[in-house]
């Protein structure tokens, strides 16, 4: 079953609030070249989702923010490990998203077809292998290698306050 999309004239009360708010995120879509609106205005991908359950999607965006802010990974960075997450999920919506958003970080076509295949391409710099190799470790489950660890730690740090 897939969840419904709704045009903006179709929402309650909550889901405009959370319709609005999903506005501003999603403006930047069009200059990455991915689309996340449809012509009448329903909002796509994981936005869709969120007007299905407007009394988490609050949290749920506070928390890809703070996310967001305490990541230390370069842009060409964080689209691999996207790339490579939702590459092992199959995400579609998310493959397609942020292949146009990794091109606009710089990403090549080729770098991000291996990726979304769930492979590591050759030409990444040493900060994106590492992102990548620590996002499939925790992919497959189970604690992160401590070599990974290690190498993830010595080479991008670690912030220690988000750390509990």
């Amino acid at each position: 079953m897939r969840l419904p999309i709704y045009r903006p004239d179709q929402l309650t009360t909550e889901q405009r609030h959370v319709y609005e708010a999903s506005e501003e995120i999603v403006k930047p879509a069009s200059l990455a070249g991915f689309q996340a609106k449809t012509r009448d205005g329903a909002l796509l991908g994981p936005w869709s989702v969120l007007m299905n359950f407007p009394a988490i999607a609050f949290g749920f965006g506070q928390l890809t923010s703070e996310v967001e802010k305490m990541c230390g990974l370069s842009q060409r960075a964080r689209q691999v490990v996207i790339l490579t997450v939702a590459g092992h999920l199959n995400a579609a919506y998310e493959l397609y998203a942020h292949s146009a958003v990794g091109a606009d970080a710089g990403l090549t076509a080729s770098q991000i077809a291996v990726l979304s295949a769930g492979g590591r391409p050759a030409d990444l710099s040493v900060d994106e292998s590492l992102a990548a190799e620590a996002a499939s470790a925790l992919l497959r489950g189970g604690v992160l290698p401590a070599p990974i660890y290690e190498a993830v730690v010595e080479t991008l740090g670690q912030d220690r306050k988000s750390v509990v």
